[in-house]
């Protein structure tokens, strides 16, 4: 029942404590982040990995795009703006903002820091008259 953007932040706030506990371990010890990363580097040598993160990748897209076409179709969204496109944006925004977050750019919680990214997205993408 919720809009898109509301949507949106919901999924976030849900993935935020998961980022918030690994920047607190990274901010105890380089050496942590230092591992996690060579952790997931010799993953992405793995063939049968790298298969279950695109099928995760591609399964995240398309729920995101199902959202956009829904939003699109109740007027909240710009009809124009390509469906797959948008979710592929906002869901390296999501990430983006962890990865920042991990490595000490900024003090500001992800959620935080994703719900303002996302309030000044949608005026960009929003139809007017549906605000």
């Amino acid at each position: 029942s919720l809009n898109l953007r509301e949507n949106l932040k919901s999924l976030y706030s849900k993935f935020s404590p998961m980022q918030e506990n690994l920047n607190a371990a990274t901010q105890e010890s380089a050496e942590v982040l230092s591992n996690y990363l060579v952790f997931l580097q010799s993953l992405m040598r793995k063939p049968e990995f790298r298969q279950k993160l695109n099928n995760y990748n591609s399964n995240f897209y398309l729920q995101f795009e199902l959202w956009i076409r829904e939003a699109q179709q109740r007027g909240e969204i710009k009809n124009e703006l390509d469906s797959m496109l948008l979710a592929r944006h906002l869901a390296a925004v999501m990430k983006g903002i962890g990865t920042l977050y991990a490595f000490g750019d900024s003090n500001e919680l992800p959620s935080v820091t994703f719900s303002k990214i996302i309030d000044q997205f949608f005026d960009l993408i929003e139809i007017k008259q549906y605000v």
